[in-house]
């Protein structure tokens, strides 16, 4: 007899905030697996009860307030620990096969050395998959990004493909060894600094190009303008603590940040002039993130 779930020892870990409308969706990849956390960062819709309502199985974990992308991660993470061995981390807008999933236990299972394996993401919008690829053994930044459409000729592991935050499979045990998600990244580079720290620990990370996932991309959270100045401040704010982490220290990001703010006023006035809104957005929240990686405050943080 075929068992309710196909996946006993393996941990399906989700975050969401106002993602009512992609329970049903989430749902369908979750009821593959007995054991699913929800975190939700303090969302302002009913989602919470949808999720519940269609995954009654699942535990979620209602956070007070909205702690970013890869914190949420971690307390569902270490929630899972004491019951699998694996875990599969999985947006709400973004759905994986049975087999798919398979093909990335068994890639893991292959080389004891493999911490992460990933699927190719296709976008449901476009129906195609560009892959990045990048050797973080040459550090942060100095590795130069090239990307690749999906191709069945591509190799069928592959060492060197940029992580894909939306759907990834990890080894709980390895995973947390390098530490799991950075919490000082609110959200943004996520996959950077998990891929560079596999490289310091000796581990590797693998993606599978017959593992397909579908990721229908911003959907997790809706839109507004609120949240479009959050997702572009924290976009510039990873950017500025990566360089500080990784490249030259605070002396080169604090190079960035200055730039940043000096090139504020000139980026103002050039973008109201032509009535550029989506880029008056932007380089105000770049201007915030900068003011907060210059002096190293987290005060517009905290207020977006």
């Amino acid at each position: 007899m075929k068992k309710f779930f196909s996946f006993e020892n393996v941990a399906l870990i989700g975050v969401t905030y106002n993602s009512a409308g992609l329970a049903d969706h989430f749902a369908l990849t979750a009821k593959l697996f007995r054991h699913v956390w929800i975190v939700d960062n303090a969302s302002l819709d009913n989602t919470v009860s949808e999720f519940h309502r269609v995954i009654p199985h699942a535990k979620i974990m209602a956070l007070s307030e909205n702690t970013g992308f890869g914190p949420a991660n971690n307390r569902g993470f270490e929630a899972s620990l004491s019951h699998c061995g694996r875990a599969l981390f999985l947006n709400p807008d973004c759905q994986i096969d049975e087999a798919s999933v398979d093909r990335l236990l068994r890639a893991m299972n292959s080389d004891a050395s493999v911490a992460i394996a990933s699927p190719v993401v296709f976008s449901t919008v476009t129906h195609g998959a560009n892959l990045k690829f990048r050797d973080y053994t040459l550090g942060y930044g100095n590795a130069q990004v090239m990307s690749q459409e999906y191709s069945s000729e591509l190799s069928s592991v592959m060492a060197e493909a940029c992580l894909d935050g939306a759907c990834f499979a990890v080894d709980s045990r390895q995973f947390r060894i390098i530490g799991a998600f950075d919490e000082n990244i609110f959200m943004y580079s996520e996959e950077d600094d998990i891929s560079l720290r596999l490289s310091r620990h000796g581990l590797k990370k693998v993606t599978v190009r017959d593992a397909h996932a579908h990721h229908i991309g911003g959907a997790s959270s809706g839109a507004s303008l609120g949240l479009n100045l959050r997702k572009k401040y924290h976009h510039r704010w990873s950017v500025i603590y990566m360089t500080h982490k990784y490249y030259l220290g605070a002396r080169q990001s604090f190079l960035l940040s200055a730039k940043t703010i000096i090139t504020f006023p000139l980026a103002v006035m050039i973008y109201g002039i032509t009535f550029n809104k989506k880029h008056l957005i932007k380089w105000l929240a770049w201007f915030l993130a900068a003011c907060d990686g210059l002096f190293v405050t987290k005060v517009f943080r905290k207020l977006l």
